[in-house]
């Protein structure tokens, strides 16, 4: 077992994994440093081995150093082996949390040790990249005209968003007619014949407005697949903070079926709202905190993300992994405030075979709040119909001097 180790489990693995601890990014680490620091100096030991006595060497180190003997087959073994298999450090921490850590553990420090920050910085400046790094916000002088799709001659670029604030908020579903088309339609047919383009912004929508961002240096070689140096950063830091925070907390959102909430993204209400959902039928299962928590129903669903009174943004996530053992029917889906305590709304989001669809509610409220239902078949595959046009009090927001309606 020792010998197996030995082989198999690389020094860089080793040396990665004593990094994490030495940085506190790994719970309960410390337990396992000095079997850790043992197993690296018997490692580095072995490597001046010659081969034909490394079965000597393997019995006598474990007689000496017994508690590194079956390093492998121990939780941190586990760890250095899966790592080893994948090279995905994220991913094989995460599977070591989801077996040690308790389920509102969340990790203090960064997947990211110094070594490894030395080593990124290496490669970039032998891929001479470095200047590359420097970056700002992109103004209208950075556009090459190949670059821009559409521009609205009408009207002076820097004065768009001041007469967008100005004007009176319209509801979209009061136009009488609302034809909807595909993003490459819209661009293809519409735009090429359109004088003015009027933007309507919705509440959901401020989470996806973005910075143009290009390097500093206008020469820097180019450091995406495409052929600019232009990116973006999303306002809120990344484009679906729910769906990020989800998979941060250890819940799956890889499912045919997804529902999630967030709550609490200020910090100022410390409250338990919690997510359920009732499966199809009368016979349907009720999939809440107290009986499917990290347990499946027959049709695969289950809440695998449960948090109680989070002092930071709390998520919880209910998911269904198998559509084929999926009932059905009408899913129904709400919010509870177990507690009753104050707090400043919650936002929602389902995902349904891989389109996503978000809801927020803007008040408090106590006991339930119905978020939306979901009917499933075979034949149609996933209808989703919002229950908060009814329930909610959507309030316009400004940002960047730009209103939602």
């Amino acid at each position: 077992t020792l010998k197996r180790a030995l082989d198999e489990i690389s020094v860089e693995t080793v040396e990665t994994v004593l990094d994490l601890i030495r940085q506190n990014s790994l719970y309960r680490g410390k337990e396992h440093e000095d079997v850790l620091a043992t197993f690296l100096e018997t490692k580095l030991q072995y490597a001046t081995v010659p081969v034909e006595l490394r079965d000597n060497y393997c019995w006598v180190a474990s007689m000496t150093h017994r508690h590194i003997t079956s390093i492998r087959n121990s939780v941190i073994g586990t760890l250095l082996v899966d790592l080893e298999e994948t090279s995905d450090l994220d991913g094989a921490v995460t599977r070591y949390e989801r077996k040690v850590a308790p389920a509102n553990y969340k990790r203090p420090t960064a997947l990211a040790t110094p070594r490894m920050i030395e080593e990124a910085k290496k490669k970039l400046e032998e891929l001479d990249l470095m200047d590359s790094l420097e970056r700002r916000l992109a103004t209208e002088r950075d556009l090459n005209v190949e670059d821009i799709l559409f521009t609205d001659k009408s009207s002076s670029v820097t004065d768009v968003f001041k007469e967008m604030s100005k004007g009176t908020l319209v509801n979209p579903k009061s136009f009488s007619k609302v034809e909807e088309v595909g993003i490459e339609d819209f661009i293809a047919k519409i735009l090429p014949t359109a004088k003015v383009v009027e933007l309507l912004v919705e509440n959901p929508h401020l989470a996806n407005l973005v910075s143009l961002v290009t390097s500093k240096e206008k020469d820097a070689k180019g450091l995406f697949k495409w052929g600019n140096n232009f990116s973006w950063s999303y306002t809120g830091g990344i484009t679906d903070s729910i769906k990020e925070r989800v998979k941060a907390a250890g819940g799956d959102v890889s499912g045919v079926l997804r529902f999630s909430i967030q709550w609490n993204e200020d910090g100022s209400s410390i409250v338990d709202l919690d997510a359920h959902a009732m499966e199809p039928g009368k016979s349907g299962e009720h999939i809440y905190f107290a009986d499917y928590k990290g347990k499946k129903t027959p049709s695969s669903g289950m809440l695998d993300v449960d948090m109680i009174r989070p002092s930071s943004v709390g998520v919880e996530n209910i998911t269904w992994s198998d559509k084929s053992k999926m009932k059905e029917g009408v899913y129904k889906f709400w919010i509870n405030n177990y507690d009753g305590r104050r707090h400043n709304g919650v936002k929602a989001q389902i995902e349904a075979d891989g389109v996503v669809y978000d809801f927020a509610y803007n008040k408090h409220f106590t006991g339930d709040v119905a978020i939306a239902t979901v009917e499933y078949s075979k034949a149609k595959g996933f209808v989703v119909k919002s229950e908060l046009e009814v329930n909610s009090s959507i309030s316009s927001k400004e940002k960047w001097n730009i209103k939602t309606c």
